[in-house]
């Protein structure tokens, strides 16, 4: 150029022309594979996308069920241990009762009456209603779970292939 016209202009290498032509042809030649692999990906996942949400309520329901169970055995190892009290202290009752020990079989009596005794009372409520909520709630998820068989099933076949296609 001799003269400056006020277009610049930028000439390319022609090794550089040349690499961009074969990308651009590279490019070209493997559109038509991932166009039919992102299809095949979009089709797939379109077809348990509305199953996620339900995976998800899933997932909460079994971490409230859990919670629910570990509550209720917790509930109940603290029954037990009172319970174990409670035969404790009426075998000692019932030994210083037959060997006419009035007084220790009376204080025995009114440890049993006035604090073993009523702590079992909590307790059992306590344990069968934490168990009546564990119940409530694996019935529900039960439920949940019959209903949605199907679409969890097809979740279950789709997304390893999703994953499949995915890694390629």
């Amino acid at each position: 150029d001799t003269s400056v016209t006020g277009v610049q202009t930028c000439a390319l290498p022609i090794s550089l022309a040349n690499s961009i032509g074969t990308m651009r042809s590279n490019l070209r030649s493997t559109t038509p594979k991932l166009t039919a692999a992102e299809n095949e990906y979009s089709s797939k996942y379109n077809q348990i996308k509305a199953t996620i949400p339900l995976v998800d309520q899933a997932k909460t329901m079994e971490n409230g069920l859990n919670t629910s169970a570990t509550t209720f055995n917790d509930s109940l190892t603290k029954y037990n241990d009172t319970k174990s009290q409670y035969d404790d202290l009426m075998t000692k009752y019932n030994d210083a009762k037959n060997a006419n020990n009035i007084d220790t079989a009376n204080s025995f009596a009114d440890q049993i009456n006035n604090s073993i005794a009523p702590k079992l009372t909590d307790l059992a409520n306590q344990t069968n209603s934490f168990y009546d909520n564990y119940q409530s709630k694996l019935d529900e998820y039960k439920s949940f779970m019959n209903n949605n068989a199907d679409a969890f099933n097809t979740f279950n076949q789709v997304v390893p292939q999703l994953n499949t296609l995915q890694n390629q």
